[in-house]
């Protein structure tokens, strides 16, 4: 759980040099199944999107839930926390300040950022819930700056700024239509679903047994998970057992096929598509690469 500090002086500060080995780069993207932070400030800019899963977003006196679909920007200085929950995964993108003021002019004509990039005697903007459609495509523009930042071609830190731009385009649109949040009593009727497909994810989950276990027929449950959770039962499913392959990659040295069975996947080859579609890059490369530079206080 979140440990209690409230007095802003003894924060934690994060340092761009701790993220940010190469000066080139603009945005650096980091995939975490999240377990908790303590309260913590940082000199970057914080982007989030939650992939699956479910948690808390705490800034100041203020508690938001955070579920899939959702996209959080945390601006410089702000100080904040992550709450753990069942199966939180979450897409970190930390983009440098500088990168703000290099493209000023361009950003200026987005709609709604200036709200979300408000200084901290404002309140802390709120979740934004993406469509699916939205979601999904904000998901594959981090996957190509992502990719990027593996490959480091030449002009990389050009493409990066050209993906991140597009990135904040599409999330400022759907932000700026104020989409209305899926009612709380169909997700409450899900909860028990959200349950089996975070406990049971290694194994094959019918929509049949979902259902049950939701006290709803097949074509309700669909019609429910989607408007609870902006997609299906399968893509939510999926989501899941990638991000706890990505854990295993990065904390374990399991061969590629064994973290695959490990997770729910049928064999390698499917976990490598599945996991190239969805970052861009495959599974062994990730995971020699994304050497995360961790802190005292906060898991990332």
């Amino acid at each position: 759980m979140l440990k209690k500090n409230t007095k802003t002086a003894k924060l934690k500060m994060l340092r761009d040099v701790e993220f940010f080995p190469d000066p080139a780069a603009p945005v650096r993207v980091h995939r975490a199944f999240t377990r908790g932070t303590d309260l913590h400030r940082h000199e970057f800019v914080e982007l989030v999107l939650v992939l699956s899963g479910r948690g808390g977003h705490v800034a100041g006196t203020s508690r938001s839930l955070i579920e899939p679909g959702h996209v959080l920007i945390v601006a410089p200085g702000r100080s904040h926390a992550y709450e753990p929950g069942p199966g939180l995964s979450v897409i970190n993108l930390i983009i440098r300040r500088t990168f703000l003021r290099e493209q000023a002019r361009t950003l200026r004509w987005l709609p709604g950022l200036t709200t979300w990039f408000s200084g901290s005697a404002r309140p802390f903007p709120p979740p934004v819930r993406l469509g699916q459609k939205d979601a999904a495509a904000c998901e594959e523009l981090a996957g190509r700056i992502e990719a990027e930042g593996f490959t480091r071609a030449p002009g990389y830190a050009a493409m990066q700024v050209a993906w991140l731009l597009a990135l904040l385009g599409r999330i400022c649109r759907a932000a700026s239509a104020h989409a209305p949040e899926p009612d709380v009593r169909g997700r409450e009727r899900l909860e028990p679903v959200l349950a089996l497909l975070e406990r049971e994810y290694r194994r094959e989950l019918p929509l049949a047994e979902l259902a049950v276990a939701a006290h709803l027929s097949t074509r309700s449950l669909l019609r429910h998970f989607r408007l609870a959770t902006g997609t299906t039962p399968h893509q939510y499913l999926l989501r899941i057992r990638l991000a706890q392959a990505g854990r295993m990659l990065r904390e374990t040295r399991a061969p590629v096929v064994e973290v695959a069975l490990a997770c729910g996947f049928r064999d390698g080859n499917a976990f490598s598509t599945a996991f190239r579609r969805r970052t861009g890059a495959p599974p062994r490369r990730r995971g020699n690469a994304n050497v995360e530079h961790s802190t005292s206080n906060v898991q990332r």
